[in-house]
């Protein structure tokens, strides 16, 4: 198969991955309302942050030692069978039973995302040439946030029609789709020999997280600053969670209904024009200033809501917060692929991706807690001040924020020697 046919089949596949996650992002939390007892939606999305934080911590080292688009391919089906669980929900004859299918269906859903996301990454920094890989990737994010884009306006459109569960449904047909596409491609790794242990070891080594992400740090201390990137993600995954839950409260509570929309919109469309400025951004420098705002944009946003000032500040950091962390992404994920020998791609990208979701779940139960004792602009100005204080801590310094990751960076080889 010619390299160029490979990369269209790969990205027509994350195409339709893109847009059944768009029209889900805007649709599961309204579906799962419309069938569960209010106090039941949190379990649910609960469970589906609890099976990425599991899957992540193992995920990545499987992809380092199996078959990766065989994985992608199991992975795409155990999805979409398990969104067809949550919608089988809506027919259950029972309330009991109709949570049971919406948390199982979740569980399913998070435990297949964190085996498929570090598989697909590592396959794509194995397939494309290290000089063209940052490219590559800027084009990938411009496909994919327009796939997210199309599937949010679908599954808006969806949900208009009071029609929450055929987008579900449509976003389990995307996912056969892209398991069907990826069907014969290679992959020319030679697997490590696999090593046989005991039932019981086995067992331990599913269960101690702690043990699989103290792991996941050790393989990314390759690169100085990785682990302390990584800590951010871990820490301010708790952050977004809450702002997620407090911030749309404030917003309905302080501005009127357009200025909440134009809040909400924009930032989608400065992902998708931050993917084109990496992509054409060729000597990028200062990707740490870029990659420090795009983690604290929203923060600074969250604080100017709680004040009250003129929605238009709180857009402008928000949005160009978003922007920001579009441009910079493609480049730390081309780094990594190129810093990063084979063996442990699945391993870093694993990490890298499942820091931002590690927490979820702690994040949301905290927002509840919160709420009890404080009102949701309190508790706004809490998160704000949390995430800036952890991006500031960890982040701001001479080294990263000058940070420079073109097509010349500093790799790491297989030895571990800087080159």
């Amino acid at each position: 198969m010619s390299p160029r046919w490979l990369v269209v089949r790969l990205r027509i596949s994350g195409a339709m991955s893109a847009l059944g996650n768009g029209m889900t992002g805007v649709a599961v939390t309204v579906y799962l309302a419309t069938v569960l007892p209010a106090q039941w939606v949190g379990v649910a999305l609960t469970a589906l942050s609890l099976g990425m934080l599991f899957s992540f911590a193992h995920g990545g080292h499987y992809a380092d030692t199996h078959g990766r688009v065989r994985i992608m391919i199991v992975a795409d089906l155990v999805r979409a069978a398990a969104t067809l669980t949550v919608v089988a929900a809506a027919l259950a004859p029972t309330v009991a039973t109709a949570v049971l299918l919406a948390v199982v269906g979740c569980l399913a859903n998070g435990l297949a995302v964190g085996y498929y996301r570090p598989s697909l990454a590592a396959y794509w920094s194995s397939v494309v040439p290290a000089d063209a890989l940052a490219d590559t990737l800027a084009e990938n994010s411009i496909i994919n946030r327009i796939g997210l884009a199309a599937g949010a306006g679908l599954g808006g459109a969806f949900i208009a029609m009071s029609q929450p569960a055929i987008v579900l449904a449509i976003d389990a047909g995307t996912f056969v789709v892209s398991a069907v596409i990826v069907i014969g491609l290679r992959d020319a790794r030679e697997l490590p020999a696999r090593t046989d242990r005991s039932a019981g070891a086995q067992i331990v080594n599913l269960v101690r997280l702690d043990r699989q992400w103290a792991g996941l740090f050790t393989v990314a201390a390759r690169v100085g600053w990785m682990p302390r990137l990584l800590a951010v993600g871990i820490a301010m995954s708790v952050v977004t969670a809450l702002h997620n839950v407090v911030m749309p409260i404030v917003l309905t509570q302080r501005y009127t209904p357009a200025a909440v929309g134009v809040f909400l919109t924009l930032p989608v469309w400065a992902l998708l024009a931050g993917s084109v400025a990496s992509r054409f951004w060729r000597r990028a420098k200062y990707i740490g200033v870029l990659d420090w705002w795009g983690k604290t944009g929203s923060s600074v946003s969250g604080l100017f809501l709680a004040a009250g000032v003129p929605i238009g500040v709180s857009v402008a950091c928000n949005t160009s917060g978003s922007l920001a962390q579009a441009t910079a992404d493609p480049k730390i994920s081309a780094f990594v692929g190129r810093a990063y020998p084979e063996s442990e791609r699945g391993q870093i990208f694993a990490a890298q991706m499942g820091a931002s979701s590690s927490l979820g779940a702690v994040g949301m139960l905290l927002a509840s807690l919160l709420m009890t004792v404080a009102t949701p602009t309190h508790a706004l100005v809490i998160a704000s001040a949390a995430g800036i204080g952890i991006t500031a801590v960890l982040l701001v310094s001479k080294a990263y924020l000058r940070l420079a990751l073109d097509g010349r960076s500093t790799a790491v080889t297989e030895a571990g020697v800087s080159t």
